[in-house]
Protein backbone atom coordinates (compact mmCIF):
# COMPACT_ATOMS: atom_id res chain seq x y z
CA UNK A 1 0.00 0.00 0.00
CA UNK A 2 2.73 2.35 0.89
CA UNK A 3 4.13 1.64 -2.92
CA UNK A 4 0.90 2.54 -4.04
CA UNK A 5 0.56 5.69 -2.47
CA UNK A 6 3.66 6.75 -3.38
CA UNK A 7 3.21 6.19 -6.87
CA UNK A 8 -0.01 7.92 -7.29
CA UNK A 9 1.69 10.89 -5.66
CA UNK A 10 4.12 10.97 -8.09
CA UNK A 11 1.82 10.06 -11.17
CA UNK A 12 1.14 13.64 -13.06
CA UNK A 13 -2.00 15.64 -12.70
CA UNK A 14 -1.98 16.48 -16.16
CA UNK A 15 -0.07 14.51 -19.28
CA UNK A 16 0.19 14.92 -22.80
CA UNK A 17 1.96 12.34 -25.65
CA UNK A 18 2.48 13.56 -29.28
CA UNK A 19 -0.17 16.44 -28.80
CA UNK A 20 0.13 18.27 -32.03
CA UNK A 21 -2.95 20.87 -33.91
CA UNK A 22 -2.38 21.60 -37.31
CA UNK A 23 -4.72 24.37 -39.30
CA UNK A 24 -4.46 23.11 -42.75
CA UNK A 25 -0.55 23.99 -43.43
CA UNK A 26 0.46 25.43 -40.06
CA UNK A 27 1.39 23.28 -37.26
CA UNK A 28 0.67 25.56 -34.27
CA UNK A 29 1.39 22.94 -31.84
CA UNK A 30 3.78 19.89 -32.78
CA UNK A 31 4.81 16.73 -31.07
CA UNK A 32 4.44 18.10 -27.72
CA UNK A 33 4.99 15.46 -24.43
CA UNK A 34 4.51 17.49 -21.25
CA UNK A 35 4.52 15.95 -17.93
CA UNK A 36 2.53 18.08 -14.81
CA UNK A 37 3.19 17.11 -11.12
CA UNK A 38 0.54 17.51 -8.45
CA UNK A 39 0.68 20.38 -6.25
CA UNK A 40 3.07 22.19 -8.56
CA UNK A 41 3.14 25.68 -10.45
CA UNK A 42 4.10 24.50 -13.89
CA UNK A 43 4.57 27.70 -16.22
CA UNK A 44 4.72 27.53 -20.06
CA UNK A 45 6.56 30.26 -21.89
CA UNK A 46 7.68 31.64 -25.15
CA UNK A 47 7.60 34.27 -27.77
CA UNK A 48 4.59 34.79 -29.29
CA UNK A 49 3.39 32.64 -31.66
CA UNK A 50 5.16 29.64 -30.11
CA UNK A 51 1.76 27.78 -29.58
CA UNK A 52 0.81 28.09 -25.71
CA UNK A 53 -2.20 29.49 -26.17
CA UNK A 54 -3.35 26.39 -28.69
CA UNK A 55 -1.71 24.11 -26.15
CA UNK A 56 -4.18 25.66 -23.34
CA UNK A 57 -7.09 25.37 -25.78
CA UNK A 58 -5.80 21.79 -26.10
CA UNK A 59 -5.72 20.80 -22.54
CA UNK A 60 -8.69 22.96 -21.47
CA UNK A 61 -10.85 20.54 -24.49
CA UNK A 62 -11.77 24.29 -26.16
CA UNK A 63 -9.74 22.47 -29.07
CA UNK A 64 -9.80 18.42 -30.37
CA UNK A 65 -5.80 17.49 -31.17
CA UNK A 66 -4.92 16.66 -34.90
CA UNK A 67 -3.36 13.50 -33.19
CA UNK A 68 -1.90 12.57 -29.50
CA UNK A 69 -3.23 11.84 -25.94
CA UNK A 70 -4.12 14.14 -23.10
CA UNK A 71 -4.46 12.59 -19.90
CA UNK A 72 -5.88 13.80 -17.04
CA UNK A 73 -5.40 12.56 -13.64
CA UNK A 74 -4.87 8.89 -15.24
CA UNK A 75 -7.81 9.53 -17.61
CA UNK A 76 -7.69 9.49 -20.98
CA UNK A 77 -9.65 13.17 -21.78
CA UNK A 78 -8.27 13.61 -25.22
CA UNK A 79 -11.80 13.52 -26.67
CA UNK A 80 -13.45 14.98 -23.65
CA UNK A 81 -15.79 18.31 -24.55
CA UNK A 82 -14.77 21.37 -22.03
CA UNK A 83 -17.54 21.01 -19.85
CA UNK A 84 -17.03 17.83 -18.88
CA UNK A 85 -13.08 18.32 -18.05
CA UNK A 86 -14.58 21.38 -15.83
CA UNK A 87 -16.58 18.74 -13.63
CA UNK A 88 -14.26 16.12 -13.69
CA UNK A 89 -11.73 19.01 -12.07
CA UNK A 90 -10.42 21.55 -14.88
CA UNK A 91 -10.80 25.15 -14.39
CA UNK A 92 -9.12 28.06 -16.27
CA UNK A 93 -8.96 32.19 -16.75
CA UNK A 94 -8.59 33.57 -20.01
CA UNK A 95 -6.14 36.28 -21.45
CA UNK A 96 -8.81 39.34 -21.42
CA UNK A 97 -10.82 39.49 -17.99
CA UNK A 98 -14.28 37.31 -17.96
CA UNK A 99 -16.26 38.51 -14.96
CA UNK A 100 -20.38 39.32 -14.78
CA UNK A 101 -19.81 42.85 -14.33
CA UNK A 102 -23.33 43.52 -13.15
CA UNK A 103 -22.93 41.19 -10.41
CA UNK A 104 -21.01 41.73 -7.11
CA UNK A 105 -17.92 39.81 -6.32
CA UNK A 106 -19.45 37.29 -3.88
CA UNK A 107 -22.05 36.83 -6.59
CA UNK A 108 -19.15 36.89 -9.10
CA UNK A 109 -17.32 33.98 -6.78
CA UNK A 110 -20.73 32.19 -5.70
CA UNK A 111 -22.10 31.36 -9.11
CA UNK A 112 -18.39 29.90 -10.24
CA UNK A 113 -18.71 27.54 -7.23
CA UNK A 114 -22.45 26.96 -8.03
CA UNK A 115 -21.48 25.90 -12.07
CA UNK A 116 -19.89 22.84 -10.51
CA UNK A 117 -22.10 21.51 -8.46
CA UNK A 118 -24.36 18.99 -10.89
CA UNK A 119 -27.91 20.08 -10.70
CA UNK A 120 -27.63 23.56 -9.60
CA UNK A 121 -25.95 25.29 -11.86
CA UNK A 122 -29.20 26.65 -13.25
CA UNK A 123 -31.24 26.35 -10.39
CA UNK A 124 -31.64 30.22 -10.43
CA UNK A 125 -35.47 30.32 -8.79
CA UNK A 126 -34.19 29.13 -5.74
CA UNK A 127 -33.58 31.47 -3.09
CA UNK A 128 -29.72 32.19 -2.62
CA UNK A 129 -29.80 30.78 1.21
CA UNK A 130 -30.78 27.45 -0.07
CA UNK A 131 -27.41 27.19 -2.20
CA UNK A 132 -25.47 27.57 1.57
CA UNK A 133 -21.93 25.58 0.60
CA UNK A 134 -21.64 27.87 -2.38
CA UNK A 135 -22.36 30.82 -0.64
CA UNK A 136 -19.54 29.47 1.93
CA UNK A 137 -17.31 28.73 -0.74
CA UNK A 138 -17.49 32.44 -1.89
CA UNK A 139 -17.34 34.02 1.82
CA UNK A 140 -13.69 31.99 2.05
CA UNK A 141 -12.34 33.10 -1.23
CA UNK A 142 -13.54 36.75 -0.13
CA UNK A 143 -11.72 36.49 3.02
CA UNK A 144 -8.34 34.74 0.32
CA UNK A 145 -8.71 37.26 -2.15
CA UNK A 146 -8.76 39.84 0.42
CA UNK A 147 -12.05 41.78 -1.07
CA UNK A 148 -14.39 41.32 1.82
CA UNK A 149 -15.11 45.13 1.51
CA UNK A 150 -15.31 44.55 -1.84
CA UNK A 151 -18.20 41.80 -1.65
CA UNK A 152 -21.01 44.10 -2.61
CA UNK A 153 -19.35 45.89 -5.41
CA UNK A 154 -20.26 45.48 -8.82
CA UNK A 155 -17.45 43.51 -10.25
CA UNK A 156 -17.01 45.96 -13.43
CA UNK A 157 -16.41 48.77 -10.99
CA UNK A 158 -13.39 47.12 -9.61
CA UNK A 159 -10.11 48.38 -10.67
CA UNK A 160 -8.03 46.06 -13.63
CA UNK A 161 -5.51 44.13 -11.15
CA UNK A 162 -8.54 43.61 -8.53
CA UNK A 163 -10.66 42.03 -11.65
CA UNK A 164 -7.54 39.67 -12.46
CA UNK A 165 -7.50 38.52 -8.86
CA UNK A 166 -11.21 38.33 -8.72
CA UNK A 167 -11.24 35.86 -11.92
CA UNK A 168 -8.70 33.72 -10.35
CA UNK A 169 -10.94 33.51 -7.70
CA UNK A 170 -13.63 32.26 -9.84
CA UNK A 171 -11.59 29.72 -10.67
CA UNK A 172 -10.50 28.64 -7.13
CA UNK A 173 -14.37 28.55 -6.26
CA UNK A 174 -14.50 25.58 -8.73
CA UNK A 175 -12.48 23.82 -6.61
CA UNK A 176 -10.54 22.15 -9.44
CA UNK A 177 -7.78 19.75 -9.02
CA UNK A 178 -5.91 21.60 -12.14
CA UNK A 179 -5.95 25.47 -12.23
CA UNK A 180 -4.88 26.76 -16.44
CA UNK A 181 -4.20 30.27 -16.11
CA UNK A 182 -3.96 32.34 -19.45
CA UNK A 183 -1.23 35.41 -18.59
CA UNK A 184 -3.41 36.28 -15.11
CA UNK A 185 -0.67 39.43 -14.70
CA UNK A 186 -1.66 40.80 -17.94
CA UNK A 187 -2.55 44.62 -17.61
CA UNK A 188 -1.71 44.87 -14.23
CA UNK A 189 -0.13 47.43 -12.42
CA UNK A 190 3.05 46.90 -10.44
CA UNK A 191 1.67 47.58 -7.27
CA UNK A 192 -0.78 44.75 -7.95
CA UNK A 193 1.88 41.81 -8.82
CA UNK A 194 3.05 40.77 -5.17
CA UNK A 195 -0.77 40.04 -4.60
CA UNK A 196 -0.84 37.68 -7.63
CA UNK A 197 2.19 36.05 -7.23
CA UNK A 198 1.48 35.08 -3.58
CA UNK A 199 -2.47 33.44 -4.65
CA UNK A 200 -0.93 31.76 -7.49
CA UNK A 201 1.75 30.73 -4.89
CA UNK A 202 -0.46 29.50 -2.24
CA UNK A 203 -2.84 27.72 -4.76
CA UNK A 204 -0.27 25.29 -5.20
CA UNK A 205 -0.85 24.07 -1.71
CA UNK A 206 -4.65 22.30 -2.65
CA UNK A 207 -4.00 23.14 -6.74
CA UNK A 208 -1.86 21.91 -9.38
CA UNK A 209 -1.19 25.03 -11.55
CA UNK A 210 -0.52 25.36 -14.97
CA UNK A 211 0.25 29.27 -16.07
CA UNK A 212 1.40 30.88 -18.90
CA UNK A 213 3.00 34.07 -18.36
CA UNK A 214 5.55 36.42 -19.96
CA UNK A 215 6.16 38.31 -16.96
CA UNK A 216 9.56 36.55 -16.26
CA UNK A 217 9.79 38.00 -12.87
CA UNK A 218 6.74 36.21 -11.87
CA UNK A 219 7.85 32.59 -13.72
CA UNK A 220 11.08 32.59 -11.94
CA UNK A 221 9.99 33.26 -8.74
CA UNK A 222 6.74 30.86 -8.42
CA UNK A 223 7.31 28.32 -10.91
CA UNK A 224 8.70 24.78 -9.60
CA UNK A 225 9.28 23.75 -13.52
CA UNK A 226 9.14 26.09 -16.37
CA UNK A 227 8.69 24.12 -20.36
CA UNK A 228 9.62 26.87 -22.60
CA UNK A 229 8.18 26.23 -26.01
CA UNK A 230 9.27 28.13 -30.07
CA UNK A 231 7.39 27.36 -33.15
CA UNK A 232 4.84 25.04 -31.66
CA UNK A 233 7.45 22.59 -30.19
CA UNK A 234 8.93 21.98 -26.67
CA UNK A 235 12.48 23.95 -26.78
CA UNK A 236 13.67 23.44 -23.09
CA UNK A 237 12.30 21.83 -19.68
CA UNK A 238 13.68 22.30 -16.60
CA UNK A 239 13.87 24.39 -13.34
CA UNK A 240 14.26 28.18 -12.64
CA UNK A 241 17.81 28.24 -12.64
CA UNK A 242 18.06 25.38 -15.17
CA UNK A 243 16.08 27.70 -17.88
CA UNK A 244 17.57 30.78 -16.45
CA UNK A 245 20.84 29.85 -18.05
CA UNK A 246 19.99 27.81 -21.25
CA UNK A 247 21.55 29.13 -24.30
CA UNK A 248 18.96 28.13 -26.49
CA UNK A 249 16.45 29.51 -24.98
CA UNK A 250 18.43 32.36 -24.03
CA UNK A 251 19.10 32.78 -28.37
CA UNK A 252 15.71 31.55 -29.38
CA UNK A 253 13.33 33.57 -26.68
CA UNK A 254 14.57 35.81 -24.25
CA UNK A 255 18.17 37.25 -25.84
CA UNK A 256 21.42 36.93 -24.51
CA UNK A 257 21.40 37.83 -21.06
CA UNK A 258 18.15 38.56 -20.26
CA UNK A 259 17.57 35.86 -17.71
CA UNK A 260 20.50 36.59 -15.95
Amino acid sequence: MPQAEAASRDAPMIETRGLSRRFGDFHAVSDVDLRVAPNQVHSVIGPNGAGKSTLFNLLAGALAPTRGTIAFAGRDVTRLPDAERVHLGMARSFQITSLFAQLTVRENLRLAAQAVMRGRAACFWKPVASLGEAADIADGLLARLGMQRLAGLPAGTLAHGQQRMLEVGMCLAARPRLLLLDEPTSGMGVDDLPMMRELIRDAARDHTVVLIEHNMGIVLTISDRITVMAQGRVLAEGTADQIRGHPDVQRAYLGTGALS
